[in-house]
């Protein structure tokens, strides 16, 4: 129980701290920027949620419920899997960036999403490690980090927009702040690919297809 209230607390604290840093890139926002960016802005992000609700796929799972006479080759397998996971999101956001810029003639919206699918291609690189953390019960770490990446991105944010009153000044530190997280990630629990033959592809796949 004391275990489960440090990891409570932790990401309570994480979610704290997340919502006071928003506030004041709220206040931010609203005092540099026009109306019109701001709804550039909420469309841009409400596209990117859509989308990046399909990273949970059942991976981190696997990993976490693995024997450990399995882990090393379930992360190996894990490992591929999120890259084509994430390559498939970037792809498909470009895409849609693409395709929303040809029917609308709104390159700066197009633009900025194409921006934001940057930040799929950081994701792969961390992801068995904070897996491997999440198993090894560091929560409170794991949210240490999440919450970090939140509140740098929204103070960067706030920051650049004073200099930068663009929305543009919103969205790059989104993606940046994946730069954080991917290297917090690999120095929590460092985690090096051996020559163990990969774990059966298929349970990843039936677990995946449970998830969505």
């Amino acid at each position: 129980m004391t275990r489960f209230a440090k990891h409570l607390g932790a990401y309570s604290a994480s979610e704290v701290a997340a919502k006071l840093s928003r506030l004041a890139v709220v206040l931010v926002i609203a005092r540099m920027m026009t109306p019109e960016a701001i709804g550039l802005v909420a469309a841009v992000m409400a596209a990117s949620d859509l989308f990046k609700a399909f990273t949970e796929n059942g991976v981190t799972q696997r990993i976490i419920r693995a024997s450990d006479a399995e882990l090393s080759a379930t992360c190996r397998r894990a490992r591929a899997i999120y890259w084509v996971w994430c390559a498939g999101l970037f792809v498909v956001q470009l895409t849609f960036a693409i395709v929303f810029e040809a029917f609308t003639g709104n390159g700066m919206i197009a633009a900025m999403i194409a921006l934001l699918a940057v930040e799929y291609l950081f994701m792969p690189g961390g992801l068995v490690n904070c897996a491997l953390a999440m198993r090894e019960g560091r929560m409170s770490a794991t949210a240490a980090i999440a919450g970090g990446q939140i509140v740098g991105a929204n103070l960067a944010t706030a920051a650049l927009v004073l200099i930068w009153p663009s929305p543009f000044a919103i969205i790059l530190p989104k993606v940046l702040s994946a730069v954080i997280w991917l290297i917090a990630m690999r120095r929590l629990r460092p985690w090096t690919q051996d020559a163990t033959p990969a774990a059966n592809l298929r349970p990843f796949i039936g677990f995946g297809a449970a998830i969505l």
